[in-house]
């Protein structure tokens, strides 16, 4: 079986992970999926509707895509579909086999299927949820280090004298804006310097965060609403870094893997105290539970066994 993701690829084209990534967020995702496939041994591919795909063979395929790029998907009944919020008449219409990617939600935990209205789903396993009539698997993102990549003896350690607070990720959306601002006053009348980072390679993610003085996840108000799990948790816990949260429902996942608080400007001094006395053996423990759970490897075998 070979695996296609279609769309969201890598500004410079298909494997050359040294160039930044396009400024969509779900190019990080495929990215992740990109390379976990490759490791696990399957001949992948990173296509879109720009590509001369016409000496292709799409037979026994399973495609990944999501809704805003799936345009120009070569449709086969003999492969398999993975669809992130995509519209799914033309793949039943063309008789293809699917599976619905979707986001894990705090709903999923009241059995409510929460992209298919009137429909419930039963868990199967830890944070993953499974709605039959629909077709529809529910899971969070995860790390985009492989579990051989993730070096627990390798965590970075609290260091008073740096300056920079470094924050990789969008705030243009869902109010998140005026929750970081109030975050950035903590950081100024701390003498520290809030740098917001975006479209970067993998590489300067991991650094970035390895170097900043504390490291947060700001939710805005629909994730805080539904208790969505962003991939950042998962990704700067496996790079090594403690991770501050204003969610609740995070919290409630992670207890004592993560600092919370609701407010952002007291978010800054909780994940300051909590790293300033890191127990190093504990939050060993916190990335082995990522390493092993939590990363693309994981949501592959996963997906796996739904279709």
């Amino acid at each position: 079986m070979k695996v296609v993701l279609w769309g969201h690829k890598p500004v410079g084209g298909r494997n050359k992970w040294g160039w930044k990534l396009r400024p969509h967020t779900h190019s990080y995702i495929h990215y992740g999926y990109f390379k976990a496939f490759s490791n696990l041994g399957y001949e992948t591919f990173w296509f879109d509707n720009n590509d001369d795909v016409s000496a292709f063979n799409f037979s026994n395929c399973l495609f990944l895509t999501e809704g805003q790029v799936d345009q120009g998907i070569p449709l086969i009944q003999e492969s398999v579909y993975v669809l992130h919020h995509c519209d799914n008449e033309k793949y039943i219409t063309n008789k293809c086999k699917i599976l619905n990617l979707c986001n894990y939600v705090a709903d999923c935990e009241k059995g409510i299927s929460f992209n298919y209205e009137g429909k419930s789903v039963e868990r199967v396993g830890n944070l993953q949820f499974y709605d039959n009539s629909s077709k529809a698997f529910y899971q969070p993102w995860a790390s985009d280090l492989l579990p051989q990549e993730i070096d627990i003896t390798n965590v970075s350690a609290f260091d008073a004298n740096r300056r920079n607070v470094n924050y990789v990720g969008t705030i243009r959306h869902d109010n998140i804006k005026p929750k970081m601002l109030e975050f950035a006053k903590a950081c100024k009348h701390n003498k520290k310097q809030l740098n917001i980072q975006g479209n970067i390679s993998h590489e300067d993610n991991c650094k970035l965060i390895r170097d900043s003085y504390i490291s947060v996840d700001i939710r805005g108000d629909w994730h805080l609403l539904r208790g969505y799990i962003p991939c950042r948790v998962w990704k700067n816990i496996s790079y090594g870094k403690l991770v501050g949260t204003n969610s609740k429902h995070l919290s409630d996942v992670f207890g004592d893997m993560v600092a919370f608080s609701e407010n952002p400007y007291d978010l800054f001094h909780v994940c300051e105290e909590r790293y300033r006395n890191l127990n190093i053996v504990e939050f060993q423990n916190t990335m082995k539970f990522v390493r092993d759970n939590h990363t693309y490897v994981n949501r592959i075998q996963n997906l796996l066994k739904m279709i």
